[in-house]
């Protein structure tokens, strides 16, 4: 189930050409803009299309938990990765029982600033290898 939700999550922002953390980057960033459009219906007591839009950033998030590579090399690293999808998993649970607009601002931050950090690992990661 989340090797489906990876690929569907990876077609939906068409990034499969792309470096790994560049990859990831988009990915957030594209949930980033569903839980945007979510904040939206929110605002406009548009319940079900509220949850909708957080089913979308669901299946990212799950997807992106689902390709954890676990060896004993990164299991401290997927650890922390676990973790937060599992936060990010919750915080999206808490918009849909709550209809909080800021709810959907922090899970907005959390992603954007995640994006971010991948396409820093990115750059480290390239430099290592140049």
């Amino acid at each position: 189930m989340y090797k489906k939700n990876a690929q569907s999550a990876y077609q939906a922002t068409n990034v499969s050409s792309l470096p790994p953390g560049e990859q990831i980057a988009r990915l957030m960033e594209k949930g980033a803009s569903y839980i945007k459009q979510a904040k939206i219906h929110v605002l406009a007591k548009e319940y079900e299309a509220r949850y909708n839009e957080t089913e979308k950033c669901m299946t990212i998030v799950t997807g992106l938990m689902g390709c954890l590579d676990r060896n004993p090399a990164t299991d401290q690293m997927c650890d922390v990765l676990e973790n937060y999808y599992q936060f990010v998993q919750t915080m999206l649970a808490k918009i849909n029982i709550n209809n909080d607009p800021q709810i959907c601002d922090a899970v907005v931050d959390s992603m954007t600033t995640m994006a971010e950090t991948w396409r820093q690992i990115q750059k480290v990661c390239e430099k290592g290898e140049g």
